[in-house]
Parts: C-alpha cells; sequence; structure tokens
C-alpha cells in the first residue's frame, strides 16, 4: 500500500520577499590569482575580472573549458563564492620506492613531456629522457605539486608513505642487519630502559615482553606430507608419507604425533611415529564404515605433546561413495551472437574416458527465454519455452545442430540453451550455455589485438564501415572525443581507461581494467640466478611502456624504459649477491609496481620428468626423474615422492606441490612511496556585500538589497495586501535599521508603547507586526540605542516597511521624526520585568506537529516544536486568555499567568516557577537572525485543528514466481509521461493494481 501524503507546512506569510539573487555569476581566474588561492589567500576583489558566463539554476549545465573559476551569488548580506577547478591533464606517480618519478598525460592519453612541474612552488622537477618521466632521485618529502603546461595549470598534493625522519629509518634498517644488529647492540640497550618506563607509563603495560614467537617457531615442524589419492571409498586404504625437518630444515630423527581427525577437532586416532634416516614417516591404514560419507577428514603430522597441533603440518582428504565418470560431454555454441536470417548453430559431442566418440549418446535440448530487451514490433509474443528436441549424437564425430528460425519472435532475446545427455550405460549429464539473439542492427565490438585497440561495426554479422564517434575516458573521468572510421585501431593509451564507440543507435564501451580477465596485459617478468651468471626476462606483449630498474643491494645495475614485446637481461657474476628487479608501468589509467628477487640458493633441486605424452591403456612405460642442484649438476640419493592420478578426478586430482620456503635476501632500503591526488579545491567562502557587485550582478533590482541604501537615508514603502479579506482591516508595518549597506540587529519594538516584538523567541514569527489606522509612535531597540519614531502613518490593508539609514538619515525630511537615546548593552530592569510579564514559555514538546498558539486574532503563533524545551513564545498581553492548539489533536484554552512555565497536556496545565528574567541576573542580548522584508502576520484562516486527509492507493500483492503455464506481460510506457499506478482490468472491473515502476505482469493464466 502506497500512502501519498501532502507536507503541510507553514503559510506563505513567512516567506516574504526574496533575499538572494537567483542568477550566478561565474568568472575565470588567472593562474597566478589559482596559486594564491590553493596557497590560502583569500580571494579579491579585482579576481574578479572575467565574466565568462551566469546561469539561474543548482548546477551550471555547460562544460567549462580547462582553468579556473569562482562561481559567485548574492546570498542576504554576503557574496557567496565556491571555486571550481577544470583540467584536463592526467598524473600517476610510478614508485620505485627510491624516486619520485611522475608521469603525465592529456585527456587523449597521449604523453605531456613539456610541463613545468613545481614542489612546493619552489623546486622544479625536471623530465628525464631515459625513464620518460618527471624524476627527483631519492626524494623522501610531500607537499604540493603545480603542473603547468601553456594551456592549463593544475594542483596536487603529493602524501608520503612514511612520516618518520630518513635517518632514523636508516638506522632501523642497519640495525636489521647481520652487521647492524651487533654494531647497534650498546644503544639499543641503553634504549631498553627508556622504552619500558614510557610503554609503562603511557599503556600501563609493566611486563616484560617474552620471545614466545621465537620459541614458537622453534618448535615448528617443516617439510610436507602428501597422500596417495585425493578422495577415498569407503574400505579404501590411505597411504600416507611425510617429509620431516626442524625449524632450520634439519632432517628430524626424534619421535612425531600422526593424529588422523574429521569435523571440529574430532579425533579418530593419534599414532607416534620415528622418521628414518631420510626424516619420511611413512604409515598407511584402511578406512572402517563407521566413518561419516561425504565429509572431509584430516592427517596432521606434529610434535609429540599436548596442543601441539600449531607446530605440525597437515593436508585433508574427501571421504565419500563416489564413481569416477567414464564419459564427459561437451555443449558449445558456434558464437556468441547470432542475427536474424542466419544459423544459429550448437555443437554437442560425447566422449568416453579414451577420448574416442561415444556411439550410442543421445541428447534432448531446450530452449527458454531468459530474457527479452527489445522489442521490433508494437505487439510481440514472446514465449518462455521456444523450442525442445530431442536428438541421437554423431557416432563419428561433433554433431551440429541447427535451430529453426521460426522459433525466434521479433525481439531481441537472452536464450538459455539445456542440454540433458544419456547414453546406454544410464550415465545422465546436464550442460548449459547461453547465446544472444538480435534482430537487423548494427553492433560494435571491440578488443585488444596486441598492442592495439580494435573496433569494429557489425550488420547482421557482417563487417560494416561506418562514420563513429570516440570517446577516450581517464581515471579522472576526463574525457576527450573525436571522429572516427569503423573499423578502428590504435595503439591502446596506458592513461586511457575507458573507449567508447558510438556509430549511430549502437554504442559499446570497453573498461580496460574490466576487461583483465580476458584481455590480460601479458606483462611477465622471469629471471634465473646461476652460480656465475643473471638472467632476466620481460614480457611485454602490449607495447606498454615498462621502467625497470635492477639493482644489487648496493647500487643500480641497469635501469631504463621499454616497449619491445621482450626485454632481455644478462650478465656474468660471481658470488652469491642477489639481484632485484623493480618494473611499474600505467595500465587503464593505474600505475603498477612489481618486484622480483633473483638470487641463487645452493641448496635448491630442479626436477624434470621425462614421459610420453600420450599412454594407451594397459601399455607400460618408463618414466625418468632428472634432480640438478643450483649449478646444473646431477645429484644422487635424493629422496623422491612420485605419483600418479588418473584424469577422471578432474580438478580434485590436480595436486598442489609443498610450500618449500627459502630465507629471502633483505630487499634495498625503501627511501619512500609516495601516492598523488587532486589537492582539494578551496571551501566555499562569503565576502562582504560592497557597493560594486550592486552593478555587477543588477541588485537593486530586489528591493531587499535597494533597502540596505535609502535615498535620503529613510525609505517608506507601502504594499497593498490582498492575499487574504482579514488583512483588510490590518495595519501592518516592519522597522528596519541598516548602517554601512547592513542590517543593524533590533531586539525589541514598541508601537504605541505597546510591546509587540522581542528577538530571542524560538518560534520564529513572521516580521510584521500590527498597529493601528492613522498616526503611530515606534521605539525600536538596539544593542546600544532606543531610536523613537513620531508620527509614522499606517493605513489598513497595506504593509509599511520603514528603513532608516543611521548614517545617512539626517539627510531626509523625515529626520526631524526621529531620535537616538543611549541605552545599556544588557536588558534594563524595566525591560526584563516587561518581557517576564509578556513572554510565554511551553515546557511540553510536541515533537512535529504543527502547534498553534493565540490570543486574538491578529496575535497568532504557529511553530513546529522538534525537540526544543521550554520555548520562549509572544509577546502576549499578561492575565490573559490563551489557546493552545495542537493539530490533529487537543485544543486548551486557559488564563496566561506570566513568569511561570507550562506543561500543556489535554485538558489541563501544570505551572513551574522560571527565572529567566531575575532582577538578579544579567541577559546578554543575543544578535537575531536576518529577516526577510514581505512578510506577514497570520491569519486566522491559517489555524488548521485537523490534519490533511491521507490519500492511498490499495495496491495488489503479486506473485512473482510464474507457475508453469501462466504467461508474463511486459510493456514500455511512454517516456513522456508519469504514472501514478498501473491497473489491470478485466471486463470493465479492476482486476489488479501495481506499483508504477511495475512493466512486467507475471503470472497470468491463460484464457
Amino acid at each position: 500500500m502506497l500512502w501519498l501524503v501532502g507536507h503541510c507546512g507553514l503559510s506563505a506569510q513567512t516567506e516574504g520577499f526574496p533575499a538572494e539573487n537567483d542568477r550566478t555569476y561565474i568568472y575565470r581566474i588567472s593562474h597566478d590569482e589559482a596559486r594564491k588561492l590553493y596557497a590560502g589567500q583569500q580571494p579579491e576583489d579585482t579576481w574578479f575580472h572575467t565574466l565568462v558566463d551566469t546561469f539561474s539554476n543548482n548546477y551550471y549545465p555547460e562544460s567549462l573549458p580547462p582553468g579556473h573559476y569562482m562561481f559567485a551569488r548574492a546570498q542576504w548580506e554576503q557574496i557567496e563564492v565556491r571555486f571550481q577547478s577544470v583540467h584536463t591533464l592526467s598524473v600517476e606517480v610510478l614508485n620505485n620506492k627510491r624516486d619520485l618519478r611522475l608521469q603525465v598525460a592529456d585527456s587523449s592519453g597521449v604523453a605531456v613531456t613539456d610541463a613545468r612541474i613545481l614542489f612546493d612552488q619552489k623546486k622544479p622537477i625536471p623530465f628525464d629522457p631515459k625513464t620518460q618521466t618527471y624524476r627527483l632521485k631519492k626524494w623522501n618529502k610531500s607537499g604540493t605539486l603545480t603542473i603547468e603546461t601553456p594551456d592549463e595549470i593544475a594542483f596536487f598534493d603529493l602524501r608520503r608513505k612514511y612520516d618518520k625522519p630518513l635517518i632514523v629509518r636508516r638506522y632501523q634498517y642497519f640495525s636489521r642487519s647481520k652487521a647492524g644488529r651487533w654494531i647497534t647492540l650498546p644503544f639499543r640497550a641503553l634504549a631498553f630502559p627508556v622504552r619500558y618506563v614510557y610503554r609503562g607509563v603511557k599503556y600501563r603495560q609493566w611486563h616484560l615482553r617474552k620471545r614466545a614467537r621465537k620459541r614458537k617457531q622453534k618448535r615448528a615442524l617443516k617439510g610436507y606430507i602428501v597422500t596417495n589419492q585425493p578422495k577415498y571409498l569407503p574400505g579404501d586404504t590411505v597411504k600416507m608419507k611425510a617429509f620431516v625437518t626442524d625449524y632450520k630444515g634439519r632432517i628430524r630423527r626424534d619421535p612425531v604425533n600422526l593424529v588422523f581427525y574429521g569435523r571440529r577437532g574430532k579425533s579418530f586416532f593419534e599414532r607416534t611415529l620415528t622418521p628414518d634416516k631420510a626424516g619420511n614417516v611413512i604409515f598407511e591404514f584402511r578406512l572402517g564404515d563407521s566413518l561419516r560419507l561425504d565429509q572431509n577428514y584430516f592427517l596432521r603430522v606434529q610434535p609429540p605433546g599436548k596442543n601441539q597441533s600449531g607446530y605440525g603440518m597437515g593436508l585433508s582428504f574427501r571421504y565419500e561413495d563416489y564413481e569416477l565418470d567414464k564419459t564427459r560431454y561437451t555443449f558449445e555454441r558456434e558464437k556468441a551472437v547470432f542475427y536474424a536470417g542466419e544459423q544459429v548453430v550448437l555443437l554437442a559431442e560425447g566422449k568416453d574416458k579414451n577420448n574416442f566418440t561415444l556411439p550410442d549418446a543421445e541428447m534432448r535440448l531446450i530452449l527458454k527465454t531468459e530474457s527479452a530487451t527489445k522489442f521490433h514490433e508494437k505487439e510481440v509474443l514472446v514465449p518462455d519455452t521456444l523450442w525442445t528436441t530431442r536428438l541421437a549424437l554423431n557416432p563419428d564425430g561433433e554433431t551440429r545442430i541447427v535451430v529453426p528460425d521460426s522459433i525466434f519472435p521479433a525481439a531481441d532475446l537472452e536464450v538459455l540453451a539445456m542440454a540433458y545427455f544419456t547414453n546406454s550405460a544410464g550415465e545422465k549429464h546436464t550442460k548449459s550455455l547461453r547465446f544472444t539473439y538480435l534482430q537487423k542492427q548494427i553492433e560494435i565490438k571491440i578488443a585488444l589485438d596486441g598492442p592495439d585497440i580494435v573496433a569494429t561495426a557489425f550488420l547482421n554479422g557482417d563487417t560494416l564501415e561506418t562514420d563513429a564517434v570516440l570517446h577516450r575516458t581517464n581515471a579522472q573521468n576526463l574525457r576527450s572525443t573525436m571522429p572516427v572510421r569503423l573499423p578502428f585501431r590504435e595503439k591502446v593509451r596506458p592513461f586511457v581507461q575507458t573507449y567508447q564507440f558510438i556509430a549511430g543507435e549502437a554504442r559499446q564501451s570497453f573498461y580496460i581494467l574490466g576487461e583483465e580477465a580476458r584481455f590480460p596485459t601479458g606483462v611477465r617478468a622471469f629471471g634465473r640466478r646461476t652460480a656465475d651468471s643473471i638472467f632476466i626476462q620481460i614480457q611485454n606483449p602490449r607495447g606498454i611502456p615498462i621502467h625497470y630498474s635492477i639493482q644489487t643491494p648496493h647500487r643500480i645495475v641497469e635501469e631504463g624504459t621499454t616497449e619491445a614485446p621482450l626485454f632481455m637481461f644478462q650478465k656474468k657474476t660471481l658470488g652469491t649477491v642477489p639481484y632485484f628487479l623493480k618494473y611499474d608501468y600505467v595500465w587503464g589509467g593505474k600505475s603498477r609496481l612489481e618486484e622480483k628477487t633473483f638470487q641463487p640458493y645452493k641448496k635448491l633441486l630442479s626436477v624434470e620428468v621425462r614421459q610420453p605424452q600420450n599412454i594407451s591403456p594397459g601399455e607400460t612405460v618408463a618414466v625418468q626423474i632428472e634432480v640438478t642442484d643450483y649449478k646444473g649438476r646431477k645429484v644422487p640419493g635424493v629422496n623422491l615422492t612420485a605419483g600418479a592420478i588418473t584424469s577422471e578426478f578432474g580438478r580434485e586430482g590436480n595436486y598442489k606441490a609443498p610450500q618449500v620456503s627459502y630465507k629471502r635476501a633483505r630487499l634495498p632500503f625503501e627511501i619512500n612511496h609516495f601516492n598523488l591526488r587532486a589537492k582539494p579545491v578551496p571551501r566555499t567562502t562569503r565576502l562582504p556585500l560592497q557597493p560594486q557587485w550592486y552593478d555587477r550582478m543588477g541588485l537593486d533590482s530586489l528591493f531587499f538589497y535597494r533597502m540596505r541604501h535609502p535615498e535620503n537615508g529613510v525609505l517608506f514603502r507601502y504594499d497593498t495586501i490582498v492575499r487574504d479579506t482579514f488583512y483588510k482591516d490590518l495595519a501592518q508595518f516592519a522597522p528596519w535599521l541598516v548602517k554601512g549597506g547592513l542590517a543593524q540587529p533590533i531586539y525589541l519594538i514598541y508601537c504605541n508603547n505597546k510591546l509587540v516584538y522581542w528577538s530571542d523567541v524560538d518560534d520564529d514569527p513572521p516580521y510584521s507586526f500590527v498597529g493601528r489606522a492613522g498616526w503611530n509612535t515606534l521605539l525600536i531597540r538596539t544593542q546600544e540605542w532606543e531610536i523613537k519614531v513620531d508620527s509614522v502613518w499606517l493605513k489598513n490593508g497595506h504593509k509599511l516597511e520603514m528603513v532608516i539609514d543611521l548614517d545617512h538619515y539626517g539627510k531626509s525630511p523625515r529626520s526631524k521624526n526621529i531620535r537616538q537615546a543611549r541605552t545599556q548593552p544588557e536588558l534594563t530592569a524595566f525591560e526584563k520585568n516587561l518581557l517576564k510579564n509578556h513572554i510565554f514559555f511551553l515546557r511540553t514538546v510536541y515533537q512535529n506537529a504543527r502547534n498553534h498558539l493565540w490570543q486574538s486574532p491578529e496575535n497568532i503563533h504557529i511553530f513546529y516544536q522538534k525537540n526544543l524545551r521550554n520555548l520562549a513564545i509572544g509577546p502576549f498581553e499578561g492575565f490573559n486568555n490563551l489557546t493552545f492548539m495542537v493539530q490533529g489533536s487537543f485544543q486548551n484554552t486557559f488564563l496566561f499567568e506570566p513568569g511561570f512555565q507550562y506543561d500543556i497536556l489535554k485538558n489541563r496545565e501544570r505551572l513551574y516557577e522560571d527565572t529567566r528574567f531575575s532582577p538578579k541576573k544579567s541577559y546578554k542580548l543575543r544578535p537575531p537572525s536576518l529577516k526577510r522584508p514581505g512578510q506577514l502576520v497570520y491569519v486566522p484562516s491559517d489555524i488548521r485543528p485537523t490534519l490533511p486527509e491521507k490519500r492511498f492507493i490499495p495496491f495488489s500483492r503479486w506473485r512473482h514466481q510464474s507457475k508453469p503455464g501462466n504467461g508474463r506481460y511486459r510493456f514500455l510506457p511512454p517516456k513522456d509521461s508519469a504514472f501514478m499506478a498501473v491497473v489491470l482490468v478485466e471486463n470493465d472491473s479492476v482486476w489488479h493494481i501495481f506499483q508504477p515502476q511495475n512493466q512486467t505482469i507475471k503470472n497470468l493464466l491463460p484464457k
């Protein structure tokens, strides 16, 4: 059920005249002014020199050219200025953890090599032709980057990863080396008591830290554990072998425990076994019928004793009553998209375990509609099931299935094909695939071909030459546009993230990063460190500019940039010095850093298995295994574990090789790692409303701004009020005081010695007051002055907006009726006593309700209370009746006794003493908020005792799942219409009412 509720707000009396200009002015500033702005300087008036455009909406609908802009708009007594920077530069940091390196490109993805880059407006960052980057060697500072081209300037924040001083991090790096641990030992010993006391005082941790991690590491076992099968049948024998060493890789000869357990750690048995001289533990056991089927079970080798499972190594296997498939089936489509008028071809085949085609396989094929994306006739009937057929598979090879064209309706469909296979042995298999069926239309296909991106247009599957528009978008969402001709080919631009081609109604986007699963970069690095040489290769099939650095722990051996499909590095070297490769590149608008370490492992063995590629059933073959050391010499007496698994296990038979960890060489010292982001645009600022803005924005057309500078210092404006007949018998007025073009706070207003306004009330009443028709005397209280105005003429049915400029009212003939007298900045005793007798305080909270409080038809207050307690409302005459009403709830009339807070409930009131205006307390005057001219007092017709009537539409509850045999109806409403509901009518009677966003009606009964 949807409720349509009309919000009942306060009436138009509080709106008044506009207090802001409805137009926003766009000014362009220079590069130097933009630098000052991003440095924190406030905009100066002289910066508003180049007007670009104006608009009256909340946002600017056009795209601005590159530059820096200020959006200025007059709001109340200030000029609101917000800033916007537009540039087409894309910048990426290429981190090699040593230098600061930047790459800059324009919006079309072309590298920019002539930019001027400054760090903190001082240090230039030069362009390095060798690495094709802007580079500062061994850089460790963060700050602001200014990137300037002949036409643009952009600002970025450069942030570093490590904030510790470089000397501290170098000391920490050195102290973790072999020699550094001994050299820095005295310093660390002296620093320990200081750190201990500091930690104890700050964190209350006075205990000594135990080196539990080191003791745990010494107890841990290393090696591997394997079984002869990945899963077992009931009654099978599990054969297990484990190779066990200590934490340093030395063969363990002490006993170990073998634990066999299941889910939730339930142990079935535990055996103590002693490794042989080679460190092998071999054990086998039979799986009994007491174990539950279809479960995973675990074997673990661990040190003897309790709670030692965390120091061992283990594996899992599957226990189930399985049967390996003796047949396998393939079900494929000839292509992913078919067009009307061409054959839809599906391919199927069944093979046995020896890869021979099955002679007796059958297939049942069902085509179903998954979704209809577009209709090509006004009314189209789309069946759920498009086609069903049964056929025998070709015994001599692949079966070609041609789907009849007549089954497809005049719509673009996503089709699901389900294939059910059977054979004479009773085996059943199910396969499925999806394809798209399109009516005649242009389709654009985009793919990567080596280093190029290729876009081709097709009409019904045939290549089509046509004009198109290419949009390139980078990672900062900056776009460039150019006309192209399809087919189109160009080398992929690394800074471009999305390519979009549009040809007529056909459009296709290619998101570089999102397509990496199908089109990977292919960038890979390989290397080998032998006893006397180092070999490194970088594969780069896309021709991406790759920046590489090859170094040892103490120096850079070679660095540069390559776009070659295969980069090779080879060097003769002796000893065991490790080599480090760092290479980075930009792809899809994102920078990537890869690192490789190549070091010689003297104990590393290489295993080569020589065996025939194909083996016939029952054939016996010889398998040769050769093991060599890191120098390529054959190694005798190697402890080998070899096995083979039938392919019928499928993926479950792919054993993962045991992970053997090696001690890696220390990485070179990392100076820092940087990231870059656009410098935040300066916050919206507010400037004072100076006289020059009146000419720039034409503010004199608005009375709110015209009254800031009244002619001759006094302005009397009479407006005829015809909004309500009640106003014809009321004479209203609103006094205003201005000085220097700004409204002055008014705290109290008297009309003919009667208090009519206090600024510190909480209900925010309209700034309009009722006098008597004819001559009136007004007294206006500011913080320092009392201004008395005599002989103010008021007329029934009119409202007077009276403006007095305190600096210039002496020029007006009315100045003889205006007198000023000084007063104190706090409420006087007389004023406090007066307010005590005229202000009403409400304690009760009626949250979000429309509340009414009135004493006469001319003195009505309407407000929403929200959560505020002790609301001050008024002024009212003391010891006279007041009426309080909550809309839609209750109404009470009671005698207003001043000096109390009122808790008003239905049919009763509770009074609590109020001391706000105590003679002993000082009451400082708080500046009130600015008011709008043109507001009017509330009238009796604004009092609303009842809530507005709620309307609703009884929407139907509908089953979203269709039953077999029922249908669906889909419709597309006109784009230029707005719907409140969708009504299903049968025989001139309403059957169901649906939500307006519903465009598909499901589960319709057939007729």
